[in-house]
């Protein structure tokens, strides 16, 4: 958590990566934006109307507007406004209409429709506290929505298994009593539906509207958007936009992204995809092992699995494969979500899905069978 004040009045404050990662991190989140709170009303805020409508309603009215703007007609005035509709964003607009109710929120969302898309993710002990810290109801439709783990299955790259550990002990059985069930696991896009549907009544959100930069001045943040004449004026700017984050970027200034040197691939599909190739991760996650690369599987919400697999760049010159050629290949692979044609970039989706399928395929080469056919029959 970054906050950035420009005097001791706190006129301006910006939050950066701002995420339900801890119980600490949420009480803290809440003690700030309380003070933040008593600031912001030093100044009148205007009456303008808030909206916000459920994630099939969002989905719907999308697809039938063409405009940048289908939750709402007019720019309001804020005293919030988060950058980025995903886990990260929707959950600090929990937090924060729960620590200040009164506060007008607007969320802003560069992509134009609000659909599935993702893989899986994983929230354990600290997640789940600081979810009910926020809004307890949230928590237990966690509970109700996620997959559970029972066993965990480590296997060499051959397929043999080297162990499979149960996952009951006297230290979770205690956590299961408090409401709190660990490894909780599910899909990204569930996690950002069930928080969509929650937020509050007023809660202002808006589509297709990529960030651009943003201004200070001595009592507010304005924000800019591309293609976007009208800016939005708030006392308050939360980055939730990602690991490539533009607000970051300009508030802290601290370069590009750097190669950590291991390239990544992230997939979901349908269970019974995934246990046609001979892996079963009924309540089960498979970890397969090699030196310099991994796979992971694991099931989530909805009936689907999740695998991740990573190579690092020494492992790849020992295959033959340039890591800095693969990396150029997987730049040209990105999808530009923010087009409006989204026929057209289904299309494109699927196309570079293939291309990245043949990539990862390449990187685990001399992998067993059953693994080597959960990627080749992934979806794209």
């Amino acid at each position: 958590l970054l906050v950035r004040q420009r005097s001791a009045n706190v006129h301006k404050h910006i939050f950066t990566g701002v995420a339900a990662a801890s119980y600490p991190l949420a009480e803290r989140l809440f003690r700030t934006v309380l003070h933040v709170y008593h600031k912001l009303l030093r100044k009148p805020v205007s009456e303008q109307s808030c909206q916000h409508r459920s994630y099939q309603q969002a989905a719907e009215q999308a697809k039938q507007t063409s405009g940048a703007r289908p939750y709402s007609y007019r720019m309001p005035q804020l005293d919030v406004a988060i950058i980025g509709a995903g886990p990260g964003g929707l959950t600090a607009a929990h937090a924060i209409t729960r620590a200040a109710p009164s506060l007008k929120v607007g969320v802003f969302e560069r992509t134009r429709t609000i659909e599935r898309r993702g893989a899986g993710l994983g929230l354990d002990i600290n997640g789940q506290k600081a979810l009910r810290a926020i809004k307890p109801d949230l928590q237990r439709q966690l509970m109700d929505t996620a997959a559970f783990l029972h066993t965990t299955k480590v296997m060499r790259p051959n397929g043999s298994v080297i162990s499979a550990t149960p996952l009951r002990s006297e230290t979770r059985l205690e956590l299961e009593k408090q409401g709190i069930k660990t490894p909780c696991l599910l899909g990204w896009s569930e996690l950002q539906q069930m928080l969509l549907n929650e937020l509050p009544d007023g809660t202002f959100v808006h589509l297709g509207m990529e960030f651009d930069r943003y201004t200070e001045d001595a009592d507010s943040v304005t924000v800019h958007f591309k293609k976007h004449e009208e800016p939005v004026q708030a006392g308050l700017l939360v980055a939730s936009d990602g690991y490539f984050s533009r607000v970051r970027r300009q508030c802290v200034d601290d370069g590009p992204a750097e190669f950590a040197r291991t390239l990544m691939w992230r997939a979901r599909l349908p269970a019974d995809v995934a246990a046609g190739t001979g892996i079963d991760m009924d309540g089960t996650s498979i970890f397969v092992q090699d030196t310099g690369r991994f796979l992971f599987g694991y099931p989530i919400s909805s009936g689907d699995v999740v695998w991740t697999a990573a190579i690092n760049d020494e492992k790849l010159q020992q295959l033959g494969v340039s890591a800095s050629d693969m990396m150029m290949r997987m730049h040209s692979s990105r999808i530009d979500y923010t087009t409006q044609d989204t026929q057209g970039y289904r299309k494109q989706e699927a196309t570079k899905g293939e291309e990245a399928k043949k990539r990862c395929i390449q990187a685990l080469s001399g992998y067993c069978k059953p693994v080597m056919k959960l990627i080749a029959d992934t979806p794209a």
